[in-house]
């Protein structure tokens, strides 16, 4: 039987000899060294905040030289 949380909050990780068990939504299970699951939540980390710069930084320099070159640019559909 699958228990389910109403609210979401930090998950806790609990380490023993140096190891770390995940068990995520899907109930799949890893056991990780702690070094691999730090390393893990860096790389994780990393990702969101470049996806966050991309996206503010790239796109909206993109979407302003379109707004501002719209006359030059051709509609395609």
């Amino acid at each position: 039987m699958k228990s389910e949380t109403r609210t979401k909050g930090p998950v806790h990780l609990r380490f023993d000899d140096g190891r770390v068990v995940v068990t995520p939504e899907d109930e799949d299970r890893f056991v990780l060294q702690s070094g691999q699951a730090v390393e893990a939540c860096q790389m994780a980390n990393a990702k969101t905040h470049w996806i966050e710069a991309f996206k503010n930084e790239y796109l909206a320099r993109i979407h302003q030289w379109c707004s501002e070159h719209k006359d030059r640019m051709e509609r395609v559909t």
